[in-house]
């Protein structure tokens, strides 16, 4: 890639369930590019060092923000909303190093939102209650009871439509590709730090990649196997796609306000 010169910026998506390498290997390839004299940005979400994101450090470290009482879990849609606004805020940063030329290399979009949002959220709203009700059976606290009583009744409604959690990010810059590390939940959890964020869990984990398996079809995914293989030869089938998508890709035409808008950018969920 050494001496390209590419036509355009690129935007291109690492997705994968927790511990499948996608971090590892956006930071190799935006250190690749840099070391190859290729402009790149490299962005994570949540971007944790924003308000916003202080907000969902603490609750990925903890699967809580609030202090109401023993029950803690945020709604789903609450705290699919502020992932959302941690992506949206981050909208002129990624348009204006892509109006410099420049790759931005991003570390999770919108696709582990709904793949998070959707599969995680009754598995956390259905543990909690469970371990209120073992609470309040233990005690015998009336307080407790309502609590648990509480608890049960939101996880009994805790699953969120997919189109609600696409139509808080419609409009978000379209990706030209996005790359699916693509590994079982069961493989990660071998690996060093698994357990350490609220959503480590095999049982959220499986939730949540059967999610990401529904967006096969969309004609920027690429299904990349991060199983059984080595760091550097996983980078190395990272560096040969990034490469097409960055040669392939033509200067953007105008688009239509529903497209894109004025700075001729597509947009997510438009398809």
């Amino acid at each position: 890639m050494a001496g390209f010169t590419p036509k355009r910026g690129c935007l291109v998506v690492f997705e994968g369930i927790d511990r499948s390498g996608k971090s590892t290997q956006a930071r190799l390839a935006y250190e690749r590019l840099l070391k190859e004299g290729q402009p790149t940005e490299l962005i994570r979400f949540p971007d944790r060092t924003t308000s916003i994101g202080q907000v969902l450090d603490k609750f990925l470290a903890s699967a809580t923000w609030s202090n109401e009482g023993p029950c803690q879990i945020p709604p789903p849609q609450l705290t699919h909303l502020l992932f959302a606004a941690n992506r949206w805020e981050a909208q002129a940063r990624i348009l204006r190093a892509l109006g410099e030329g420049k790759t931005v290399l991003v570390d999770r979009y919108s696709f582990s939102g709904i793949a998070y949002t959707v599969g995680a959220a009754p598995v956390l709203a259905e543990t909690e209650a469970k371990s209120l009700q073992a609470d309040a059976n233990a005690s015998g606290d009336p307080a407790k009871a309502a609590w648990s009583w509480a608890a049960s009744t939101a996880a009994t409604g805790a699953s969120v439509d997919p189109a609600f959690c696409r139509e808080t990010e419609r409009g978000l810059l379209a990706p030209d590709a996005v790359f699916f590390l693509d590994i079982s939940p069961r493989e990660t959890q071998s690996r060093g730090g698994y357990g350490e964020e609220v959503y480590e869990k095999l049982a959220t984990q499986e939730r949540v990649y059967q999610v990401y398996r529904q967006f096969e079809s969309l004609p920027y995914w690429r299904r990349i196997p991060a199983a059984s293989v080595s760091p550097n030869e996983l980078h190395e089938t990272v560096i040969e796609n990034l490469k097409a998508v960055i040669q392939a890709a033509q200067p953007e035409q105008p688009l239509s306000p529903r497209e894109g808008g004025t700075d001729g950018r597509r947009r997510l969920w438009d398809e």
